[in-house]
């Protein structure tokens, strides 16, 4: 896919109570019994050591890729939040 990604996901996640982790273009994201590892080079995602095949944030979008990398975050951390153009509100 090649190209850049610009995302702040260390503070969001961190308001999603998750740690988070990036180096050499591996995205690590653990919270309490989940860890989810996007490698972004391979362009492949594992949730607890298993590839999500039905993950698609590696396919071309109309939107924003970053919105949609933070909602499929949220979702498999199971955390509510709410996505408008100027703000992203994690619900605890």
């Amino acid at each position: 896919m090649g190209g850049r990604y610009k995302l702040p996901v260390n503070p969001i996640t961190k308001g999603m109570g998750a740690g988070v982790d990036y180096k050499g273009g591996i995205l690590t994201v653990t919270r309490d019994d989940v860890t989810v590892v996007i490698d972004f080079k391979k362009e492949t995602v594992t949730i607890n050591g298993i590839i999500d095949k039905k993950s698609d944030i590696f396919k071309p979008k109309k939107n924003n890729g970053m919105t949609v990398l933070i909602k499929y975050i949220a979702k498999i951390l199971d955390v509510k939040i709410d996505i408008d153009d100027d703000e992203i509100i994690v619900e605890g």
